[in-house]
């Protein structure tokens, strides 16, 4: 990947949290180490959480779905997995209230990682 430009308008800069005595470049790594770091921890978890039926589920039924703004993220799966054809879990053998149960039992941070896994899954 080559060096890019960012456009940065103040609501980005608000969410940075910019403040005296740092720079642009370090708000920007100091969020993405962060980010990363969450990740990084919560990815491990779930790989173990779901089993392969389950991950093939939540990728097909992700597929082409936008997960923004950030604000919607949060209990997005509880969502699309209750409004799945149940013959989708019939195929894959993997039932609907036991999916849900997991899903319901994630974090807020568990669910953004979810959404960090799948979007990089997809070709």
């Amino acid at each position: 990947m080559s060096d890019a430009s960012l456009y940065l308008n103040e609501i980005t800069k608000n969410k940075l949290r910019l403040h005296d005595g740092i720079s642009l470049s370090g708000a920007i790594s100091k969020s993405v180490d962060r980010l990363n770091f969450i990740v990084s921890i919560e990815e491990k978890y779930l790989k173990d959480l779901f089993s392969e039926m389950e991950w093939k589920i939540l990728r097909e039924i992700s597929k082409g779905t936008k997960f923004e703004p950030a604000s919607l993220i949060p209990g997005i799966f509880l969502g699309i997995v209750n409004i799945t054809p149940e013959s989708i879990f019939t195929k894959h053998g993997v039932s609907r209230r036991i999916l849900n149960s997991k899903l319901t039992g994630l974090s807020i941070s568990q669910d953004f990682s979810l959404v960090d896994l799948l979007e990089r899954s997809r070709p």
